[in-house]
């Protein structure tokens, strides 16, 4: 079961790219998960509490479903409120998103370093397989801010800058190809050029930025001269290197009517709800939606994390996020923990909370941190699953 279990994560992490049907339902990748999270949760080693939680799962388990319990009451309340049961659907996200943080974790602790192993080689292999796809589909270059295999063009962004980010930890245990990891990053930052996501793109050259000065600089170097060539072997002919540039001089709006489009004056418009927040879906974009049209471009949803937090879960629902974060971050480490940055500066334009990969990453944290104290696999303990 725990082989099966691994192989379906491997799947969920090659096919996730891949978009068949609209945003906010189950994409193909994850009914692949649904049955990992299925098998972890029914193994028997878990259910008879064989397994050992250490106190570091103890504690991110306990603010985590903290601020999913929370979600769910808050939305639960509006529903009942508004009578509009469709609401529930953004606590079943963060539900789905808690249980794929344990599963990733739980899997690894019984699997060891090759389960890292093997999740950089699909991952690198998957961004490499959707640049090469991009070019062939799109050869003249008529599609100018293409979405590739994604619904829009800033999942395309997001995606790379979480899985860049996912690469360059796993490669940091020294147990993985540079060859191959440069190559998945020239993909992944070449991906995120072709989006035009400007918040992707300062975010993975701030992720560069940010390790080439928190890991060994020597190497680092090799790696970011390697990113350099690669991409000017295909961005000098493609255009895209124009159109990125274009993209970054022409900015959006001053910064008023930024915050304004990113949903940051709703902290003034619906301020009666900043303690315990307004719900997504509910006052923070429908039932007032008139009210807040009058002063926001973005009408129907926060276009920013934190803005989501604060906004629709309240003072009080970004506490206790913030409380999960900062357990996270206290026991990986400063070092470590910088290369998050980049995506915390996403988060500030656009909502990346519901989207897995962040919480793959966020578990990957947490592997990383096994493998360096030496306690990541079974052997190093008592009692090994059964498999059939």
């Amino acid at each position: 079961m725990l082989r099966a279990t691994r192989l379906l994560c491997y799947g969920y992490l090659a096919l996730s790219p891949l978009y068949v049907l609209p945003s906010g339902v189950p994409q193909p990748a994850d009914i692949l998960m649904a049955g990992a999270i299925f098998m972890s949760i029914v193994r028997k080693d878990i259910g008879s509490g064989a397994y050992k939680y250490s106190n570091v799962e103890k504690r991110l388990s306990i603010y985590l479903f903290l601020f999913v319990g929370y979600t769910w009451v808050i939305t639960l309340l509006w529903a009942i409120y508004e009578s509009n049961p469709n609401l529930v659907r953004f606590p079943l996200y963060y539900t789905y998103d808690a249980l794929v943080f344990l599963t990733f974790i739980v899997v690894y602790k019984e699997s060891g370093k090759k389960f890292l192993k093997i999740i950089f080689y699909v991952i690198s292999i998957a961004s490499i397989c959707i640049l090469s796809y991009h070019l062939i589909i799109n050869r003249s270059g008529a599609v100018i801010r293409p979405s590739i295999t994604f619904n829009n063009p800033n999942q395309l962004g997001y995606y790379s800058l979480l899985v860049s980010t996912i690469l360059l930890l796993i490669w940091n245990t020294k147990n993985v190809s540079t060859i191959v990891m440069v190559a998945a990053q020239a993909a992944n930052f070449l991906l995120a050029s072709i989006s035009l996501s400007v918040s992707a793109i300062i975010g993975l050259i701030f992720l560069y930025l940010i390790y080439v000065f928190s890991v060994n600089i020597k190497n680092a170097m090799i790696v970011i001269s390697s990113l350099l060539v690669l991409m000017a072997i295909y961005g000098g002919g493609s255009g895209v290197g124009n159109r990125v540039i274009n993209r970054l001089e022409s900015g959006y709006y001053n910064l008023s009517q930024e915050l304004s489009i990113r949903g940051y004056d709703r902290l003034f418009i619906l301020d009666e709800y900043i303690i315990f927040g307004a719900a997504e879906g509910s006052a923070s974009g429908r039932s007032f939606a008139n009210q807040v049209e009058k002063n926001s471009i973005h009408s129907k949803e926060v276009h920013s994390s934190f803005g989501v937090l604060i906004i629709c879960y309240g003072v009080v629902g970004f506490m206790i996020f913030m409380l999960f974060l900062r357990e996270l971050l206290s026991v990986y480490g400063v070092k470590g923990s910088v290369l998050l940055v980049p995506i915390l500066m996403y988060g500030t334009a656009h909502q990346g909370l519901r989207f897995t990969h962040l919480w793959i990453l966020l578990a990957i944290m947490v592997c990383i941190l096994y493998y360096r104290n030496g306690s990541e696999t079974a052997s190093t303990r008592s009692r090994k699953y059964s498999t059939p």
